[in-house]
C-alpha cells in the first residue's frame, strides 16, 4: 500500500470512532459529516489552515516523522506522530476533576492503534507526552507510534 492509502486508512480509523469524537468535545452537527472532520478535527500534515482555536473543541493533527534505519537496508522504521490540542477550559473531566480530558484521548488513541494492524502495518506505541503549547489557553499532548515499512526495487 502506499502513502495515500496509509492515511486514508488512518483518518478513516479516527474519525469512526464515536467515543474519540466525544472525548474531542465535537459538535452533534458535526460528529458524521466526515468533510469537516478531515479539514477542522482530524488533520493530517504538521500544517493546519484552520485556526487550532477556532471553536471549543480539540483538534487532532496526525503526520509522519523522519524515518530510522533499521539492520536491514530494505526495512525502515516509520513514525506516527499524533498532537491533540485541548482548551484548557475543557480539559477537566466535569465528573471526576482529577481525570485530564487530553489524557482520555491519549488513552483512546493507545487502545485505536497501539498492537494493532492498520492499512497492513503493526503500529507499536513508542511514546505519549505533554509538550509545551504556542497557543494560548490550550493544552498540547502527543502520542507516537512506530511501524516497519519495507522498501524494494
Amino acid at each position: 500500500m502506499g502513502i495515500t492509502e496509509d492515511y486514508a486508512s488512518i483518518t478513516k480509523l479516527l474519525t469512526n470512532d464515536l467515543r474519540l469524537k466525544t472525548l474531542m468535545k465535537i459538535p452533534t452537527e458535526d460528529i458524521d459529516n466526515y468533510g469537516k472532520l478531515v479539514t477542522e478535527y482530524f488533520i493530517e500534515g504538521k500544517i493546519s489552515y484552520v485556526p487550532i482555536t477556532k471553536n471549543d473543541s480539540c483538534r487532532i493533527k496526525f503526520y509522519a516523522a523522519p524515518s530510522l534505519s533499521t539492520n536491514n537496508i530494505f526495512i525502515k522504521r516509520e513514525t506516527l506522530v499524533i498532537e491533540i490540542y485541548i482548551p484548557n477550559e475543557i480539559d477537566r473531566d466535569e465528573n471526576n476533576f482529577f481525570k485530564r480530558r487530553g489524557n482520555k484521548i491519549v488513552d483512546r488513541l493507545i487502545h485505536l492503534i497501539h498492537n494493532k494492524r492498520v492499512a497492513q502495518k503493526l503500529f507499536l506505541l513508542e511514546n505519549h507526552n505533554e509538550l509545551p503549547s504556542s497557543t494560548p489557553n490550550y493544552s498540547r499532548m502527543f502520542v507516537q507510534f512506530l511501524y516497519k515499512k519495507v522498501y524494494g526495487n
